[in-house]
């Protein structure tokens, strides 16, 4: 249901809560389940997503690619937001097809 940036995001967050609780399963289990608790809306992608935060003011955090937060900056005003880099996260490499 959701994109495949959220499974990145849902990575992303697993590694950010298992490097703080030093790797203990259960406490990086119960952050998660927390953070998509607090989640008003899984949107379907990333635009929506974005639409969903910026524009409709619904949430306390975007989690997002760095490229569109940039773009929610430029669209919605940069006196708006702030980007928050997380002090630790993972590399995603989407795959590319060329047609």
């Amino acid at each position: 249901k959701t994109s495949g940036g959220a499974r990145w995001n849902y990575l992303a967050s697993w590694a950010y809560a298992n490097a703080n609780d030093c790797g203990d399963e259960a406490k990086t289990k119960e952050f998660v389940g927390k953070l998509y608790a607090n989640a008003p809306v899984l949107d379907t992608g990333a635009r929506g997503s974005t639409v969903t935060f910026a524009q409709k003011g619904l949430g306390d955090v975007l989690i997002a690619w760095e490229n569109d937060a940039y773009l929610a900056l430029d669209e919605f005003g940069a006196d708006n937001f702030d980007i928050v880099y997380p002090p630790t996260s993972i590399l995603a490499e989407p795959p590319v097809a060329v047609v």
